[in-house]
């Protein structure tokens, strides 16, 4: 049985690509927002910018982070020996 800790890992490791695909693509249609929305939607897309960074980088670095030392895994299982 592997544990918490490569699971994450490997749980990061597939997920990668398609957070930084994903937030990629959102950063260039609200950079052309920026660009091309006027002073409208600037304000807007500005906040949505740094939403999307700031979400990207939580869910890579640090969710996984937060998981390892809450260690959920092994509080299931007391549960589970308890009942």
């Amino acid at each position: 049985m592997k544990s918490v800790g490569e699971v994450i890992n490997l749980a990061v490791n597939e997920t990668l690509g398609r957070t930084f695909l994903t937030g990629g693509t959102v950063l260039m249609a609200l950079l052309g927002l920026v660009a091309l929305g006027g002073d409208v939607l600037f304000g807007f897309s500005a906040a949505m910018i740094f939403g999307v960074i700031v979400g990207t980088y939580s869910s890579i670095y640090v969710s996984a982070t937060i998981l390892i030392y809450l260690d959920l895994r092994n509080q299931g299982r007391a549960k589970t020996a308890k009942a």
